[in-house]
C-alpha cells in the first residue's frame, strides 16, 4: 500500500484541479456508416451583456430549434465566408446556470444553448441572434465549442450544473456536505495520519465546484499506477439487513449494474467533454448515471440531453408537441362545491402524514430503506403506490392503474388514468352553450410527482420525506378524494408517480414522449415536487417556476391557489428542474408546485435525514398544496358528481 502525506495528496489534487484540459477525456469519434448522418454538438451561451435578459421567457426545444435554424441561415447569407448554414439543426435546448455565488451577489445567471448540427457545418465565428417577433426580442448567442461525433449508443450525454441553493443553506450545512463525496474519501484514504487526513479534506472542501470537477474527471490522475496502491471505494452503511437495497436492477443483458464506487476506475464510466465555471458536459454509462450522487459534488443537478437518434424520433413524431403558442385558460371563479370537496378528510393533515411516514419508513417497515430508482426498494415502493391508488380508484368509472415499464434498469412509473365520462362531456358542452363560453382546447389533465429518492453519501437510507415523498403523498391524496366522491370528468385525467427523476427526469421523459407518440393532447401537466418544507419563521407558502414552464399555465394554477388556499403565500422559485420540464419540452403546457419562494432551503435536501418529523416540515402546507392540485383537476378537467 502506497501512503502519501495528507498535504502532498491534496496538493497533487489541487494541481490537477487547476490546469487540466476539459476535453482531454473526450472519446474518439466513432466510425459511422456511409449513409448515416454525422452530428456535432454545438455549445453556445449568452454573452455577459445579454445575461440581464437572457432566455426569459424560455423557449421549448421545437421553437428554439426553428429560431436557431433561421438565425444560422441569416448569418450564412450575410457572412458566407465565415459562417456556413448547417444542412439540419436537431434539438436545441436551453440550460440555465444559477449557482449560489451568483445569486448572493445579485449577478445575472448565465444561460447555455445546446444543439445538434450537421458535422462541421457550423463555425464558431457565426454571429447568431435569436429574433422573436412576439414579443419583439433579440437574444445574441456566442458559440463556445463544437464537439464532433461524440454520440455513443451505450452512453448518456449529461448536462451538469451547480444547483441554485439559498445562501442560508450554505451556511447551515458544512462545506463537506456539498463537496464530492468520492473526492473527500479518496483524499482521506491517502494517509494513515488522522490529522493530515482532516487537513486534506478541509483543503478539498474549499475548492470551487469547477476545481472538484477537474480533479475528478479532467484527466488520468486516479488510474492505478501499481498493484500496491490503495483502492478506496465508497462504504455503504445501513441499519437494514436487506443488502439488495444496494444492488441495482438487471440491465438489458440480464446482468447486474454495479455502483461506481472506485475513484480509480471512474474514468472508465464518465468522460468530461466540456467544463465551465458552474457547469459541465459529461458522457456517462448506465452505472455512472445511476450512482452520480457518489462522485459529483453534492450541490449538482443533472439534465439528460437527447441523442440525435432520440431527437430525430421526437422531431418526426406526429403529435401536438411543437406548438409554441401560450394556451389560454379561463379566469377561475370561486365555487362553494369545489371548496367543500377540498375540505375532505381524505387529505387531512393526519391522513397525509400516514402516507408520508410509510414512504419514509418512520412509522412502519414497508420493506424498503431507499426508493432509489434502480434498487429493489424503488420497485417495492412503486408496487405499494400502485396498490394504494388502485384501492382508491376501484369504484371510479373509467379508472385504470398500471406500472409503466420503460427501462429494465429503472423502477417503473406508476400511472392511473381516468377516462372522460360521455355524460360529463355532453354536460360540459351544454354548459358552454348556455353561458356562451368559448370552447376550450382539447387535452387531458395530468398531475404528477416522483417517488424515487436520494440520500447522504455512504448511507443506503434515502427516506426522501420532502423530496419527493411530499409530492407522492399529494398524488395519493388526490386519488383518494376522486374515489371518495366517485368523480366523473369531461377530460381524461392522469395521475402519475414518476421514477428516475433524480437521474435526470428519465421516467417523465419516457412518459411525455409516449403521450406524444400516441398523439395525445395535453391541456395541462402539473408536477408536485418538494411541497412540505419552509424555514422556521416563514409562513406556509407555495412557489411556481419562473422558467422552463408554460407561463399561462403557471398563472392559472397560481390564481387557483390564491382563490382556494389564501393562507399560502404564493410566489416564484429559482430552483430547477423537475418532471414538468419533460412535458414542457415536448410542447405540452406544464408547470410546477414547489414549497418555497426563492431557492432551495431545506437542510435535508438529498440527505438521509430527509424525514417528516423535523423542524420546518409542515403538513398544513402540504395539505394546502394538495388542495391546489385537486382544485386544478376539478376546474380544468370539469368534474361532475
Amino acid at each position: 500500500m502506497r501512503v502519501f502525506s495528507g498535504t502532498v495528496a491534496a496538493s497533487l489534487l489541487l494541481a490537477l484541479a487547476t490546469g487540466i484540459r476539459p476535453s482531454a477525456a473526450a472519446p474518439a469519434p466513432a466510425a459511422a456508416a456511409e449513409d448515416a448522418p454525422s452530428w456535432s454538438l454545438i455549445i453556445a451561451r449568452t454573452p455577459p451583456a445579454a445575461q440581464t435578459t437572457g432566455f426569459k421567457p424560455y423557449l421549448h426545444p421545437a421553437k428554439l430549434t426553428q429560431l436557431l435554424s433561421d438565425s444560422l441561415l441569416a448569418a450564412a447569407s450575410t457572412t458566407p465566408a465565415s459562417c456556413q448554414a448547417p444542412a439540419k439543426v436537431l434539438y436545441a435546448g436551453q440550460y440555465a446556470v444559477s449557482p449560489p455565488v451568483l445569486m448572493s451577489k445579485n449577478e445575472p445567471a448565465s444561460e447555455v444553448a445546446l444543439w445538434w448540427s450537421a458535422h462541421e457545418s457550423t463555425s464558431s465565428s457565426c454571429a447568431i441572434t435569436l429574433q422573436e417577433s412576439s414579443p419583439s426580442t433579440q437574444i445574441p448567442l456566442q458559440i463556445d465549442s463544437i464537439l464532433p461525433s461524440i454520440t455513443s449508443p451505450h452512453k448518456h450525454l449529461v448536462f451538469v450544473a451547480q444547483e441554485a441553493l439559498d445562501p442560508s443553506l450554505l451556511d447551515e450545512r458544512s462545506n463537506a456536505s456539498w463537496a464530492s463525496p468520492m473526492l473527500l474519501q479518496h483524499v482521506a484514504a491517502q494517509t494513515l495520519d488522522v490529522i493530515d487526513a482532516q487537513g486534506s479534506r478541509r483543503e478539498v472542501e474549499r475548492w470551487t465546484w469547477e476545481q472538484q470537477m477537474r480533479a475528478l474527471l479532467g484527466g488520468s490522475s486516479f488510474k492505478r499506477e501499481s498493484t500496491d496502491l490503495d483502492t478506496p471505494s465508497v462504504a455503504l452503511h445501513s441499519s437494514a439487513n436487506d443488502n439488495t437495497q444496494a444492488i441495482f436492477a438487471a440491465d438489458k443483458t440480464g446482468e447486474k449494474v454495479a455502483r461506481v464506487t472506485d475513484i480509480h476506475t471512474l474514468h472508465e464510466h464518465v468522460q468530461l467533454l466540456h467544463l465551465n465555471k458552474y457547469w459541465a458536459l459529461l458522457q456517462m454509462d448506465d452505472a455512472a448515471l445511476l450512482s452520480h450522487e457518489l462522485f459529483l459534488p453534492t450541490d449538482s443537478r443533472i439534465s439528460l440531453i437527447p441523442s440525435p437518434e432520440q431527437a430525430s424520433l421526437s422531431a418526426t413524431a406526429d403529435g401536438p408537441a411543437g406548438n409554441s403558442s401560450e394556451p389560454s385558460y379561463p379566469q377561475p371563479v370561486f365555487s362553494s362545491l369545489i371548496s367543500s370537496i377540498l375540505a375532505s378528510n381524505q387529505i387531512s393533515t393526519k391522513r397525509l402524514q400516514k402516507d408520508a411516514r410509510v414512504l419514509t419508513a418512520e412509522d412502519a417497515n414497508p420493506g424498503w430503506v431507499t426508493r432509489h430508482s434502480a434498487t429493489a426498494g424503488g420497485r417495492q415502493a412503486a408496487e405499494w403506490v400502485l396498490s394504494q391508488m388502485q384501492a382508491s380508484l376501484e369504484w371510479v368509472a373509467g379508472a385504470e392503474c398500471h406500472l409503466h415499464e420503460y427501462d429494465p434498469i429503472f423502477a417503473p412509473n406508476v400511472v392511473c388514468t381516468i377516462k372522460s365520462d360521455p355524460e360529463a362531456v355532453a354536460a360540459e358542452k351544454k354548459r358552454l352553450v348556455a353561458v356562451k363560453g368559448e370552447e376550450e382546447a382539447e387535452g387531458l389533465v395530468l398531475v404528477s410527482a416522483h417517488y424515487d429518492s436520494r440520500g447522504t453519501f455512504g448511507y443506503i437510507e434515502a427516506p426522501g420525506g420532502d423530496d419527493d415523498g411530499s409530492g407522492t403523498t399529494l398524488v395519493l391524496g388526490l386519488a383518494r378524494v376522486i374515489g371518495e366522491y366517485r368523480l366523473r370528468f369531461a377530460r381524461d385525467v392522469h395521475i402519475v408517480a414518476h421514477s428516475g427523476e433524480e437521474q435526470g427526469l428519465i421516467g417523465s421523459k419516457h412518459y411525455a414522449r409516449l403521450l406524444r407518440e400516441k398523439k395525445e393532447a395535453v391541456r395541462l401537466a402539473l408536477q408536485a415536487d418538494m411541497v412540505a418544507f419552509h424555514q422556521p419563521g416563514e409562513p406556509p407558502q407555495l412557489a411556481f417556476p419562473n422558467r422552463l414552464a408554460t407561463d399561462s399555465a403557471t398563472k392559472y394554477v397560481q390564481s387557483l391557489a390564491q382563490l382556494y388556499t389564501p393562507e399560502l403565500v404564493t410566489g416564484y422559485c429559482t430552483a430547477c428542474c423537475s418532471d414538468h420540464q419533460s412535458y414542457w419540452e415536448e410542447g405540452f403546457p406544464a408547470t410546477w408546485l414547489f414549497e418555497r419562494n426563492g431557492a432551495i432551503a431545506d437542510p435535508a435536501y438529498h440527505q438521509s435525514y430527509d424525514l417528516t418529523n423535523r423542524t420546518g416540515y409542515d403538513f398544513d402546507q402540504l395539505r394546502g398544496a394538495t388542495q391546489v392540485a385537486l382544485a386544478t383537476i376539478l376546474e380544468t378537467a370539469h368534474f361532475y358528481l
